[in-house]
């Protein structure tokens, strides 16, 4: 309760402040930190108004290259956010939706790479659930052989060994504190091809009904 009430001072104050500063100093500009601290909570509002403050009083003359950088900027956030979607969003774009009700303790990692991208998913499932998942592709199941140096081997009837890097060395990217699939000895593992460039791999312990769940595509 105590907390709520803080945030929405917060937010009130902030809000008037902008509005203060949009009177005062009557330029259209700052009609943006209103929104902006509306929003965010004097945290971030008060030094973007101050910010504002010294670039409209300062560099004038800059007044449509500042209005251009804050555009920039606030498209830069909206594709970061796009591209690094929730857990939950995650979950319904690349495994399935919706999320099966055991599903529990979701945690994801995401990298880029060369136009592409990797997904990590990890999360619980029960193992009647599971099966929502491996009947929504055509998961096809392969001979789990361990996790060795970042990468992934598996062999799959009539072809022989199959590796992946899900954290590759060039990348430079170490996998996050809860990423444990080197401690798991014997797991079932799945294997599908979605789309030209375009594969999934689902690791399944069902001793303790967890899953890694990888999405990999090139495009």
């Amino acid at each position: 309760m105590v907390n709520m009430v803080w945030i929405c001072f917060v937010i009130i104050f902030s809000t008037m402040l902008s509005i203060c500063c949009c009177i005062f100093l009557k330029k259209s500009i700052l009609v943006l930190s209103l929104l902006f601290g509306g929003t965010i909570g004097i945290i971030i509002a008060l030094p973007f108004t101050i910010i504002l403050f010294i670039i409209l009083k300062v560099v004038k003359k800059y007044r449509t290259l500042v209005i251009l950088i804050l555009f920039i900027s606030l498209t830069v956030c909206i594709l970061l956010v796009f591209k690094n979607p929730s857990n939950s969003r995650s979950f319904k774009r690349f495994v399935i939706e919706p999320i099966p009700a055991s599903v529990k303790d979701m945690k994801k990692d995401l990298m880029f790479n060369f136009g592409g991208h990797i997904y990590v998913l990890n999360f619980k499932i029960s193992n009647k659930d599971l099966n929502l998942i491996l009947t929504s592709k055509p998961f096809e199941k392969v001979n789990f052989i361990g996790y060795e140096d970042d990468t992934l081997e598996w062999r799959k009837s009539g072809y022989g060994k199959h590796t992946f890097p899900i954290y590759p060395n060039y990348n430079e990217r170490k996998p996050p504190p809860w990423f444990n699939l080197h401690l798991w000895k014997s797991p079932a593992m799945y294997e599908a091809n979605i789309s030209s460039g375009h594969e999934q791999y689902l690791i399944y312990e069902s001793q303790i009904e967890e899953v890694y769940f990888i999405d990999y595509s090139t495009k």
